[in-house]
């Protein structure tokens, strides 16, 4: 049954989902990053409510890149967003002692961060992102995340429709 928090972490999680759909429709990388880096507050804090806070610790990294990224793409911002989520995957898998699978998840993250900062024209970063979010997607569906499938999925069709919009 569902509680108060979960009713809570679901709603927020949607709003999540409606600031990521806003963001994959943006023209301007600008623009890209403040949507989507409310979704990633939004999902932070749905994760930190499911008690999921390895969930909840990527995407405030990922908020906090997307901010970054709209001020600074140098490298040093590369550099040690990719160290943070270096240092928590390899906490995750040693010291938490999580499989292996958890590198299908850092591997989309780890596009994600890099192509924020890096690519500066919306078309690549459309297609680099296509690639994360169909890892993502992947690994949710192997972890069973009902939400983190949809949300995917959602993020996907909105990518393709994005790009056939664009190629028109």
């Amino acid at each position: 049954m569902f509680t108060g928090y979960d009713i809570i972490a679901e709603l927020i999680g949607a709003g999540a989902l409606a600031f990521n759909i806003v963001a994959y429709r943006q023209n301007d990388m600008a623009r890209y990053l403040i949507f989507s880096g409310c979704s990633m507050a939004c999902l932070s804090v749905h994760f930190y409510l499911l008690e999921a806070f390895a969930a909840a610790i990527g995407c405030a990294l990922a908020a906090l890149r997307n901010a970054v990224a709209l001020k600074s793409r140098a490298s040093w911002v590369v550099v040690l967003f990719v160290s943070l989520n270096m240092s928590a995957m390899l906490i995750e898998y040693f010291v938490l002692k999580h499989g292996a699978l958890l590198f299908l998840a850092y591997t989309s993250g780890f596009i994600f961060t890099v192509g924020s900062i890096v690519i500066t024209q919306v078309e690549v970063m459309r297609r680099w992102f296509l690639v994360a979010e169909a890892l993502g997607c992947l690994y949710a569906i192997i972890v069973g995340s009902i939400f983190g499938t949809i949300f995917n999925l959602v993020n996907i069709t909105n990518i393709v429709s994005k790009m056939r919009k664009v190629q028109g």
